[in-house]
């Protein structure tokens, strides 16, 4: 692997289910990594990504590419 990934590359998978709604594309996985995960979310208007959770092992961060919304945190 050459340890580089584009979202064009990676096929997206879509999930949804009530207010949940958005395309993952898993570049970490597509680039080789082992202990750091990499997502491209896009996330349907209106929706959520994820349920409210909590992170214990791992931290979160978020570069929002276009458009706009609420982080609630």
């Amino acid at each position: 692997m050459s340890g580089i990934a584009h979202w064009d590359d990676v096929e997206g998978i879509h999930a949804a289910d009530g207010h949940l709604d958005a395309v993952w594309h898993d570049l970490g996985t597509a680039a080789g990594t082992r202990t750091v995960g990499l997502q491209r979310i896009r996330i349907a208007p209106g929706k959520w990504s994820t349920p409210a959770h909590i992170e214990h092992a791992e931290e979160e961060i978020f570069w929002v590419l276009s458009g706009s919304g609420l982080a609630w945190q």
